[in-house]
Order: structure tokens, then sequence, then C-alpha cells
């Protein structure tokens, strides 16, 4: 195969798309929610500090955040560990979301 066929085939595989573009485009992705999810744990942390009071929803929507990305990882890798790691994510979600949920009704 010649340098220009295999270039024409990349392109076509990536409909169009520019390698380095895409790169960047995950390493964004993946700093903003590394910045995103610490940036809440402050919050949360400041918070309860200044307030006493627990913010169960935010906590519950950073592990709903955990458990997608590992279900996009699981679906797109087949690997059984990672699906493992969202449903536990997901169970911690459901349990913060509970809590969320009964303050919400004053059961606690």
């Amino acid at each position: 195969m010649e340098k220009n066929e295999i270039l024409m085939k990349a392109q076509q595989e990536n409909k169009g798309k520019d390698i380095a573009d895409l790169e960047a485009q995950k390493k964004g992705a993946s700093l903003a929610f590394t910045v995103g999810g610490l940036s809440f744990i402050a919050i949360i942390i400041v918070e309860l500090i200044v307030t006493g009071i627990m913010h169960y929803e935010i906590m519950g929507g950073c592990f709903l955040m955990l458990a997608t990305a590992f279900y996009v990882k699981y679906f797109m890798l087949r690997k059984r560990h990672e699906l493992v790691v969202a449903i536990c994510y997901t169970l911690i979600a459901i349990g913060w979301l509970a809590f969320w949920l009964l303050r919400l009704t004053k059961v606690i």
C-alpha cells in the first residue's frame, strides 16, 4: 500500500476529522471532568464548614458523572472492571440521592 492510499483510508475512517483535534477534545473533556469534580468537592467542604449543611444532591451528581464515564468506557472497551466500577458508582449515587430525598421530605 502506498503512502497516499494509507492517508486516504485513514481520512475516510476518521470521517474527515483531524486526529490531533480529536485527541485535544478528549484531553480537554478529561481535564474538565476532573476540574469540575474537584470544584464540586471544594464547594461541598466549604458549605459543610460554613453552614453545617451537607449537599447530598451534589454528591449524587458527582457520582452519576463518574458512573456515566465508566459506563461509556465499558461499552467502548467491554472490560468487566469498568462495568463493576460503573455499577458501584451508580449505587453510591443512588444512596446520596436517597439521602437528599429524605432531607427534602424532612425525614432526616
